[in-house]
């Protein structure tokens, strides 16, 4: 840690001790735990500009805390001072953090920690000692939930189709069953799986689940973004494969797959992966990625005869519209049956697309 930070964390603390009468210190302890505690509460929250001023405050008087400075190196981060935020990292390390796991975990201190600023690479060097940080990831098989929504009117003597919901990254499955209910189709079952990952900084800052696919909290390696992709299809593919083995609907027809933004990619990563057990797929306003090879992979779907349809708001500002135009030329190269059409609309199937979308439905 720089001398000129320690002395100007330690100077208050020092001043304190001198100026305070000693019938005060049970109470200057009292609010020490406050702060500390008020500072937490706002890290959690997402509130890293909030947290700051508490935690500098509680650091003048427990210089010693290590918890309090990788705390405050998380705050500072948050707000973009990347300095200041490794300065409290070595503060930390310096004072005997034991945790040394969290440093590596938070996604705000990984980009901070990739710079070739000699802080980091002195933070990065003591990490590389502490032999108990190294971080092992390891695919893993877990329970999931899907929402499952019948039709209006449903009868268990009726055959219906199955088609699989997926959701937008920092959505829920709640998402996608609301929007199904627009679309009025009375001889279909929708199943809208979960995404694989809790984004845990998201949920607490909106107080709403949020899911992904990617795993972004887990700051894994880009080596292993290929990984990832495959674990989070083989849940999604699992979970199709069961509700179509479970629910009733026909066994004549294989599911359709429908996804959003995120999911909309994932509709492309469960057909070109699994295009056997798929009978089609649309995608709106869909993101798309190298990692996870789709486009490579798009001949087997004319192999299969998996029909696609593609779909994506003119207005789009999250993924911008030619990516929709750069995968209807890979499918369009490929050979493969599918219908591209575009809308007047921003990251959010409008009537419009919802129209499209049933019309295509009943084409299958």
């Amino acid at each position: 840690m720089p001398l000129i930070l320690f002395i100007w964390l330690l100077l208050p603390a020092i001043a304190a001790a001198q100026n305070t009468p000693s019938f005060s210190v049970r109470s200057l302890m009292q609010q020490r735990t406050t702060v500390r505690e008020q500072a937490d509460q706002f890290l959690q929250q997402g509130k890293g500009a909030q947290a700051i001023p508490m935690y500098e405050s509680w650091l003048r008087l427990a210089p010693t805390d290590a918890e309090a400075a990788l705390n405050l190196a998380s705050a500072y981060a948050s707000v973009g001072r990347g300095q200041d935020a490794l300065a409290s990292l070595q503060l930390a390390l310096q004072n005997g953090l034991r945790k040394t796991s969290r440093i590596t975990a938070d996604t705000r201190l990984a980009p901070l920690l990739r710079s070739t600023d000699p802080a980091a690479v002195d933070v990065r060097s003591r990490l590389a000692a502490d032999t108990t940080s190294v971080l092992m990831y390891t695919p893993q098989t877990r329970i999931g939930t899907s929402l499952v929504t019948y039709p209006e009117g449903y009868t268990p003597d009726q055959q219906y189709r199955l088609v699989v919901l997926l959701h937008g990254n920092g959505h829920s499955s709640a998402v996608m069953t609301s929007w199904a209910k627009r679309l009025g189709l009375r001889d279909v079952i929708f199943v809208a799986p979960q995404a694989p990952y809790v984004k845990m900084l998201e949920t607490i800052a909106s107080l709403r689940e949020r899911y992904s696919a990617a795993g972004e909290e887990l700051n894994a390696p880009d080596s292993l973004l290929d990984d990832v992709v495959t674990t989070s299809a083989e849940w999604y593919h699992d979970a199709m494969m069961q509700a179509w083995r479970t629910l009733p609907v026909s066994q004549q027809k294989k599911p359709i797959v429908i996804g959003f933004s995120q999911g909309g990619f994932y509709a492309h990563v469960l057909a070109t992966r699994y295009p056997g057990d798929i009978e089609a797929f649309c995608s709106i306003s869909a993101s798309m990625y190298a990692h996870g090879n789709v486009t490579p992979r798009y001949p087997q779907l004319r192999t299969f005869g998996v029909r696609a349809l593609v779909l994506h708001g003119t207005k789009d500002e999250v993924v911008p519209l030619q990516t929709a135009e750069l995968i209807h030329a890979g499918l369009q190269q490929a050979g493969v049956d599918h219908n591209y059409f575009t809308f007047d609309g921003a990251h959010w199937p409008t009537s419009e697309a919802d129209r499209r979308i049933v019309e295509w439905l009943k084409t299958l």
